[in-house]
């Protein structure tokens, strides 16, 4: 089973979708396995972190999997503020922040 997950990060009335790469498969297994649910009810949600880039991540994600080296189109990513800012002049792409896909039960989305 392969899973592709889309992030749509709205701001001011744009937005930039993300495609994250396939999903592994044991991701959400064995989030199912531990807690008991069907695969079906397994999904994902995702955090921006605040970290600077990767190399603060020293630790495994407690559920799910950090992703790095995203980067934004037409965008840039204000990081005092946590959000989505015009880009800088002449500047196409400007790297994403480090996000957290975490592992949840589908009705726990919000």
């Amino acid at each position: 089973m392969v899973l592709q997950t889309c992030i749509a990060l709205m701001y001011h009335r744009q937005q930039v979708t993300v495609i994250a790469p396939p999903t592994p498969p044991p991701l959400p297994q064995n989030y199912a396995r531990r807690h008991g649910l069907p695969i079906d009810a397994v999904g994902f949600d995702f955090e921006v972190l605040r970290a600077p880039d990767a190399s603060a991540l020293t630790a495994a994600a407690p559920s799910g999997v950090y992703v790095h080296g995203l980067f934004l189109e037409g965008a840039g990513w204000d990081r005092p503020a946590g959000c989505l800012c015009e880009a800088a002049p002449k500047q196409l792409h400007s790297a994403a922040p480090p996000m957290w896909f975490k592992t949840v039960k589908l009705a726990d989305i919000r």
